[in-house]
């Protein structure tokens, strides 16, 4: 962190602000010659967080982004919004996993484009570990991932006066050990033909047709690696649990 004064640290995905709390308390003393640039997409998260983080950090200078940190766009204001300031961009949460190869590629390569030799992109990974102990994570039996999934058909009625009775799908969670990623599918538990009025569409389909909604890769030291050095990135710090299952990776601009 001594590294960081005067500097701005940039965290992709904020949400409610917890994820930074440990590492501003780590910087106390020097927040004050540091700004905090929390990006969300989420408005009203983002607007919750800074009211948060101001009140526990009255030295630090807050300056929020509400934006999608996927696109290229936010990636050329970021890169004006910090211009001159050491960074420290952080994305942790193992989000990227919900990303397939190109999206992630495209990603990474954005935030390499915005990197200078002195600034650091510090991201978390979740790594790849038994088969059993992945699936079982993911249909946990509490139901708090099969909640989670299902609730995406509360988002559609909601907001594309869909038609969709979430008590009709089952949730469904899968490694695919050949492309080493979870698969979250919605499985018809019936045949159905639902309306998705805000669309003027109907959605039709037969009893055990799913709908995939998420995927969720997982990783290895060598394709973290592999993935960096093609977006123009090295990386130079893992930090670890003690069985690997989880990974934050640093990572700097390999300029050569």
């Amino acid at each position: 962190m001594k590294q960081m004064e005067r500097g701005s640290i940039i965290e992709l995905g904020s949400g409610s602000g917890l994820k930074i709390r440990p590492l501003l308390d780590e910087a106390s003393g020097r927040l004050q010659f540091m700004e905090y640039m929390p990006v969300d997409i989420c408005t009203s998260s983002l607007e919750l967080s800074v009211r948060c983080l101001t009140a526990s950090y009255p030295g630090l200078s807050v300056t929020p982004r509400a934006a999608d940190f996927n696109s290229s766009e936010f990636c050329r204001r970021l890169e004006m919004a910090a211009s001159g300031r050491d960074k420290l961009i952080l994305f942790l949460g193992g989000t990227i996993g919900n990303m397939d190869e190109t999206e992630s590629a495209v990603f990474l390569e954005n935030i390499g484009q915005v990197m200078t030799s002195r600034d650091r992109f510090l991201i978390g990974m979740d790594m790849i570990k038994p088969k059993e102990v992945l699936e079982a994570a993911y249909n946990d039996s509490q139901g708090i991932t099969a909640e989670f999934n299902r609730n995406i058909l509360c988002a559609l009625n909601s907001k594309f006066n869909a038609g969709f009775d979430v008590s009709c799908f089952e949730h469904q969670a899968f490694y695919d050990e050949e492309k080493e990623r979870v698969e979250m599918h919605l499985r018809a538990k019936r045949d159905m033909c639902t309306p998705l009025k805000g669309l003027d569409v109907f959605l039709s389909m037969k009893k055990g047709e799913t709908i995939r909604t998420e995927i969720c890769r997982k990783f290895t030291r060598e394709k973290i690696e592999d993935m960096a050095a093609r977006a123009g990135l090295r990386t130079t710090r893992h930090f670890t649990d003690d069985r690997g299952w989880f990974a934050l990776v640093e990572m700097i601009k390999d300029v050569q």
